[in-house]
C-alpha cells in the first residue's frame, strides 16, 4: 500500500473516531466573595458553592444555569449580589446566572445590631412626694422633662434620684425595673442594652408602725451555758423559757447563765419592696423591787439578727414538762447576713423605756427575701457579745406586762406607690 493511501486511511479513521466519541465539554469557574459588615453564607444549585463549608469556588460546565442562594446569620441582612447580572427568576436572596466564562460574584451582608439604645426613666409618686432623676453621663433630667435619652450600648449610666418634696413627710421608696430593680439607695447604675427596660424611681409618704409582742410564746430566753444549782431553781444549758414574766438581756444573774433572746413580731405591715428607713427595739425596764438583781450598769453589747425564714414560729413552754434542753433559739441557725449592735451603757431606771440602736438593715433583708408578704411575721435574736461577761438588763416580757410595756419594734418606712 502506498504511503498516500496509508495517510488517507488514518485521516478517515481519526475523523470517524472523533465523531463517535464527541468533543470534550469546556468548563468555567464560579467564585463567590463575601463582603460587608455582616455575616452570612452562599450556596449553589447545582451543588458546588458552599461558603459556610469553605467552598468559595467551583467548576461548572459552560452554559450551566446556576442558582446562588444567600442566607444571612445573626443580626445581619443580605444586601444583594454584585459583579453579575441576575437573570429572570431571581429573588431578593437568589441569583440565577448562566455560566459562559469564569465568573466572580460578590454577596454583601450588613450587620444591623444597634449601636445606640434609649434609656427611659419613669417617676412613680404618691401622697405629695416628688422625685427628680438625673443621669451621668448627662441626658436624663426628669425635672427638665427629659425622661429618655440615647446612649451607646454598653454605656454605664449612673442615675441619681432627688426627693424634692417635704423630706419630713415624704421619702424615696427605691427603684423598680431593669438593673435598678430592688435598689434602695438614691443612686443606681444601669448598663445600657438593646433590651434594657424602663427604670422607675418611686416616692411616697413616710409611714410609721409599732409592732408589739402579741403573746407569751412570742418572746423567749435560752440559757447558753451550764447554770449552777441555786436555792431557787435550776435551768440547764439549752433550756428555753417562754413563759417568763421578764427576760434578761445579756446575762441571767440568778442562774449565772449567758442568755440569748428570741422575739417574734406578727402582722408586720411592710409590703414587699418597702424601703425600711428605721427599725428599733423598745423595751421597758423591769421593776427591781419585784426580784433581786434587776440589772447592772456596765457596758453591754448585744448583736441583733433576724431569722431568714418564711413565717417563723414562736416558742412553747409547759412548766409541767421536765426541763429538757431544746436549744429552741440557738438551734435556729438560718439567720440574716445583716446584723446590728445595740451598745448599752449605764444603769436603767425602773419602769423606764429604752430604745435600741438602729437595725434597719436587718429588717430590710427580711422584707427583701423571697416569700415575704404584707403582715407576715419576723423573728429577732439578741445575742450577748461577751459570753463571759455578767452585764445584764432586765425587761418586761409578754407574760405579765401590759401591752405598753411589752417589747415593741418601732418602724419607719416608705412603700412603693
Amino acid at each position: 500500500m502506498s504511503t498516500y493511501l496509508r495517510i488517507l486511511l488514518a485521516t478517515v479513521f481519526a475523523t470517524v473516531l472523533l465523531a463517535a466519541c464527541g468533543t470534550p465539554a469546556a468548563t468555567t469557574d464560579l467564585t463567590v466573595t463575601l463582603a460587608g459588615t455582616g455575616t452570612g453564607t452562599v450556596s449553589s444549585e447545582p451543588a458546588g458553592i458552599d461558603t459556610g463549608a469553605g467552598a468559595d469556588t467551583a467548576a461548572f460546565d459552560v452554559n450551566t444555569q446556576v442558582t446562588l442562594t444567600a442566607t444571612p446569620t445573626g443580626a445581619s441582612t443580605f444586601d444583594g449580589f454584585s459583579g453579575v447580572t441576575c437573570e429572570a427568576g431571581s429573588t431578593s436572596s437568589t441569583c440565577l446566572v448562566t455560566l459562559v466564562a469564569d465568573t466572580d460574584v460578590t454577596a454583601t451582608f450588613t450587620d444591623t445590631t444597634p449601636v445606640d439604645a434609649p434609656l427611659t426613666v419613669n417617676v412613680n409618686v404618691a401622697n405629695g412626694a416628688t422625685v427628680e432623676v438625673t443621669s451621668d453621663p448627662a441626658g436624663i433630667d426628669t425635672g427638665a422633662g427629659d425622661a429618655s435619652a440615647t446612649f451607646p450600648i454598653g454605656t454605664a449610666v449612673t442615675l441619681t434620684a432627688v426627693l424634692t418634696s417635704d423630706p419630713v413627710a415624704t421619702g424615696f421608696a427605691g427603684w423598680t425595673g431593669g438593673d435598678c430593680d430592688g435598689v434602695r439607695t438614691l443612686t443606681c447604675a444601669v448598663t445600657v442594652g438593646a433590651g434594657e427596660p424602663a427604670v422607675t424611681a418611686n416616692g411616697n409618704q413616710i409611714e410609721t408602725a409599732q409592732v408589739v409582742i402579741a403573746s407569751d410564746g412570742d418572746d423567749a430566753a435560752e440559757f447558753l451555758d451550764d447554770s449552777v444549782l441555786t436555792t431557787k431553781d435550776y435551768r440547764p444549758t439549752g433550756y428555753v423559757w417562754a413563759m417568763w414574766p421578764r427576760f434578761d438581756l445579756g446575762y441571767e444573774l440568778q442562774h449565772q447563765a449567758t442568755m440569748e433572746i428570741g422575739l417574734r413580731f406578727a402582722n408586720v405591715p411592710l409590703a414587699p419592696g418597702t424601703l425600711v428607713r428605721s427599725a428599733k427595739l423598745q423595751v421597758v425596764e423591769y421593776d427591781p423591787a419585784k426580784v433581786d438583781n434587776s440589772g447592772t450598769s456596765g457596758a453591754l453589747n448585744l448583736t441583733i439578727r433576724g431569722e431568714a425564714v418564711t413565717d417563723p414560729l414562736g416558742w412553747t413552754d409547759d412548766p409541767t414538762v421536765p426541763e429538757v434542753p431544746s436549744f429552741g433559739i440557738t438551734g435556729r441557725t438560718v439567720r440574716t447576713t445583716a446584723s446590728a449592735t445595740w451598745a448599752i451603757d449605764g444603769a436603767w431606771v425602773s419602769g423606764s423605756t429604752q430604745v435600741s440602736d438602729e437595725f434597719a438593715s436587718v429588717v430590710q433583708e427580711l422584707v427583701d427575701r423571697g416569700g415575704w408578704a404584707t403582715n407576715a411575721a419576723f423573728v429577732l435574736f439578741l445575742s450577748n457579745d461577751d459570753p463571759d461577761g455578767v452585764e445584764m438588763r432586765r425587761v418586761w416580757s409578754a407574760a405579765t406586762a401590759d401591752a405598753a410595756d411589752r417589747p415593741t419594734v418601732l418602724l419607719e418606712y416608705v412603700s412603693i406607690p
